[in-house]
């Protein structure tokens, strides 16, 4: 039976800065919007059971809200434009889509310089984020993930229990958080899983890693530095 769970709709404030960050806007040469949807995840990737959101672009001003000097640091990181779609897991048992829900964003910059400088802020607010207090989970535990994927590689799993339905059902949560710089692309992968029953806060790891991995290489093809 599939883990039915409804937390992965409601983006926690820290995953929503996140993706933001990650989708800034601008103007440059040659056609950004069709690097950028070549850089993010596309529903072959993930296993089958799953349905694609319609992508989103965002600017700098959406992003901003009226915020001048938010703006200005934007500009001056060189922002291009960002993208985001998300990945939805149907009626299917975990054993088929192991994943609740998948988020993946990116953002290209005029330089590596300034996706850098984007990567250590969000690297710096994820770090800093009180998971317990944003997700709600009871034994909360946040480690990082020592996986180089790319040129610089942030990965948080955030892990604890919730109990569902009138038996209250132990269910092992898992919110993998993955900050990914390459060249003058910045990605963001956002993973939520589900198992009941389970105390392997380990479990998937694997399964994870591989999409952050398929998303460096979008990222490679697209932008080749």
């Amino acid at each position: 039976m599939a883990v039915k769970i409804v937390i992965w709709p409601a983006i926690p404030l820290i995953g929503l800065l996140l993706v933001a960050a990650a989708c800034g806007g601008g103007s440059s040469g040659g056609d950004p919007e069709q690097l950028l949807a070549r850089m993010v995840l596309r529903l072959d990737d993930l296993p089958a059971g799953y349905s694609e959101d319609p992508g989103e672009y965002s600017e700098n001003e959406d992003i901003a809200l009226g915020d001048e000097e938010e703006l200005a640091r934007l500009e001056a990181q060189g922002r291009i434009l960002g993208y985001d779609t998300a990945f939805n897991r149907g009626d299917v048992s975990e054993q088929e889509a192991p994943f609740v829900g998948v988020d993946s964003a990116v953002s290209l910059y005029e330089d590596a310089g300034g996706a850098g400088e984007s990567w250590d802020q969000a690297a710096e607010e994820a770090r800093s984020t009180d998971w317990e207090a944003s997700l709600g989970f009871g034994e909360t535990k946040v480690e990082e993930v020592d996986r180089e994927i790319a040129d610089e590689t942030l990965w948080l799993r955030v892990t604890g229990l919730v109990e569902l339905g009138e038996e209250q059902t132990p269910v092992l949560v898992m919110d993998d958080q993955i900050i990914l710089r390459q060249g003058r692309a910045r990605g963001y992968l956002r993973v939520f899983s589900a198992m009941e029953g389970s105390g392997d806060r380990s479990a998937l790891i694997d399964e994870v890693a591989s999409l952050a991995e398929r998303q460096l290489q979008r990222m490679n093809e697209a932008v080749g530095d």
